[in-house]
């Protein structure tokens, strides 16, 4: 962040920011700095020698974290509660896309695809921090849909071409 003053009046000099956090071209960096209050100074060296010095008080706010539950597998049909995890103060959710969860705005939804989805967990704090685009900060759930098997109910060998294998569709889809 590039931090600005203005002077009102007929005050010339050289000025200067300083604080933890901020560089040699006056630029603040709160992931330098650290969570917590900050006291920045901006220092106006009059051109009568005297210094002009002002305080202000930033306060860096934690990025809420995320664990969006890794992979799931389930059956076609079947439901899940999402095993999602964050930590942060105050904390609102986004799930997307919203397509089968029953609520995309709590951290454990529950989903009910049909078929292999992935699922996005952005998290705001109360102070307007977000874990979105951090990309140690965002996580995304995969939730694996196996198709349900068809258990053949009849094996007869005898050569008529129905029947004579006994074949289980899709079970190579499975685990």
């Amino acid at each position: 962040l590039s931090l600005s003053a203005h002077i009102i009046g007929p005050l010339t000099g050289t000025w200067k920011f300083s604080g933890k956090g901020v560089s040699r071209e006056g630029k603040f960096s709160p992931s330098v700095a650290g969570v917590g209050d900050h006291i920045l100074t901006y220092t106006l060296m009059g051109a009568n020698g005297c210094p002009i010095v002002k305080t202000r008080t930033v306060v860096v706010h934690p990025l809420p974290t995320v664990h969006a539950g890794g992979t799931q597998v389930i059956l076609y049909g079947e439901h899940i509660q999402i095993p999602a995890s964050a930590h942060g103060t105050h904390l609102t959710y986004k799930w997307s896309p919203a397509t089968n969860l029953n609520r995309d705005d709590i951290l454990n939804p529950t989903a009910s695809p049909s078929h292999d989805i992935r699922y996005k967990l952005v998290a705001t704090s109360k102070d307007g921090c977000t874990s979105e685009g951090k990309r140690s900060n965002e996580d995304i759930i995969f939730i694996k849909v196996l198709p349900l098997l068809k258990i053949p109910n009849t094996f007869t060998p005898n050569g008529d071409g129905i029947n004579d294998h006994f074949v289980i569709p899709c079970l190579e889809t499975g685990p």
